[in-house]
């Protein structure tokens, strides 16, 4: 099996792969373990086929930088695995547009991390030249799915509402660490409910968690003392990560 260190270029240019991106903090690859599940899971779905778990994961360890904060991001193909850095997406917290395209919540390509993806990379181009930080996808049905490269969610009352997996929706690996440490709900939403809440933040695992100040030129008011709390007991369980690393 190959296993190489790449220039980053667009995941669209491989073919046929699937690939995991994370997040690194001197030299410490945050949540590994449960993105190289979620790969050997899509493998196991699309391929057929299992990942070599220990010896990617050696793979990874050995090559991320030491110093610094920075993306990972692995491919993996019927070759091997391909892996290469790049900067941290999403600079701060702005304003969601509302894209045309509706999402196929049967479509595969939006449950798992595939090759797939130039309708969101074209997408979240023309949104942010249109001076929007990402784009809200609905699907068939009317409901809320993701952002082109985030899991989205609402605050109301102090809980959290986040799309069902089954409206097309990744299942994010930050996005299971909030059900595991938060109150939170999963539902079949629409917009309204987003706009009529008490904030929205979003979610992937390189800008971990990104209040949103409103959808369209609608601005929505923002509970921080509740979405402070979320990312307090985020923090704490990337903590918890690294000394599962560290010791």
């Amino acid at each position: 099996m190959n296993y190489r260190i790449e220039e980053n270029k667009s995941i669209t240019e491989y073919n046929n792969s699937l690939f995991e991106t994370f997040l690194i903090e001197d030299g410490h690859t945050y949540f590994l373990d449960e993105h190289l599940s979620r790969l050997n899971i899509a493998s196991n779905d699309l391929f057929n086929s299992s990942i070599d778990i220990d010896n990617i994961k050696s793979f990874i360890r050995d090559n991320v930088p030491k110093l610094g904060k920075h993306g990972g991001r692995l491919v993996w193909d019927s070759k091997g695995c391909i892996l290469s850095f790049r900067d941290v997406e999403y600079k701060g917290s702005g304003f969601l547009d509302i894209s045309k395209i509706i999402r196929n919540s049967k479509d595969v390509k939006y449950f798992y991390k595939t090759n797939d993806y130039l309708e969101r990379l074209e997408e979240l181009k023309k949104v942010r030249e249109s001076g929007f930080l990402d784009t809200i996808y609905l699907n068939e049905k009317g409901f809320v799915t993701s952002c082109s490269i985030a899991n989205i969610y609402f605050i109301k009352g102090g809980v959290i509402h986040t799309p069902a997996l089954k409206n097309g929706v990744l299942n994010g690996i930050l996005r299971e660490v909030i059900f595991k440490k938060c109150d939170c709900i999963e539902g079949n939403y629409h917009i309204e409910d987003f706009i009529n809440s008490d904030g929205i933040f979003i979610s992937n695992s390189l800008i971990e968690l990104l209040r949103i100040e409103g959808i369209k030129d609608k601005r929505i008011s923002f509970d921080q003392v509740s979405f402070d709390k979320i990312k307090k007991l985020y923090l704490l369980e990337k903590e918890l990560d690294r000394r599962k690393c560290f010791g």
